[in-house]
């Protein structure tokens, strides 16, 4: 059941966003907060917002954040929504990479970034999230979003 995100929940939220991607909390005043077991999710800011409380809803919006257990993650469809605010943390591909990528292929290589997780673009466009890992970079984008049966690079 989606109820509203409690106070701590956002705080976290903005906390975790701020500090990884450097998107600052001010961007995030034209949005409400829900949470629905372990996501957080956005719903664009609206005076009628208040009555989606009353509804028994399962989605509204678009999830944001995961809690897994070691630690947050933030959605591949969170971030083609927030990611072009973010000044860290943040990796630009090539034509051929985003298609691997876009594949859910591994990209070799080493990235100047803290490791972790990190905002995908290609184009100035948000692609989703990737993950900095010992074997490169590992896309995180959901099975169903993946490009089909694309052909090797």
């Amino acid at each position: 059941m989606l109820d509203f995100a409690a106070p701590e929940t956002v705080r976290g939220t903005l906390e975790y966003l701020e500090s990884r991607f450097g998107i600052a909390r001010e961007r995030f005043d034209a949005f409400t907060f829900f949470e629905s077991g372990s996501a957080v999710w956005i719903f664009a800011a609206s005076p009628h917002a208040a009555e989606l409380g009353a509804l028994k809803l399962e989605a509204a919006g678009v999830p944001l954040i995961r809690r897994k257990k070691r630690g947050l993650k933030p959605t591949t469809a969170g971030l083609r929504i927030v990611g072009h605010w973010a000044t860290r943390n943040v990796i630009d591909l090539g034509a051929d990479d985003a298609v691997s990528f876009l594949s859910r292929r591994t990209i070799a290589g080493r990235y100047e970034t803290d490791g972790g997780f990190v905002i995908v673009r290609a184009g100035g466009e948000v692609l989703g999230c990737g993950l900095v890992s010992a074997k490169g970079l590992e896309s995180q984008i959901p099975a169903d979003l993946a490009l089909a049966e694309a052909p090797e690079p």
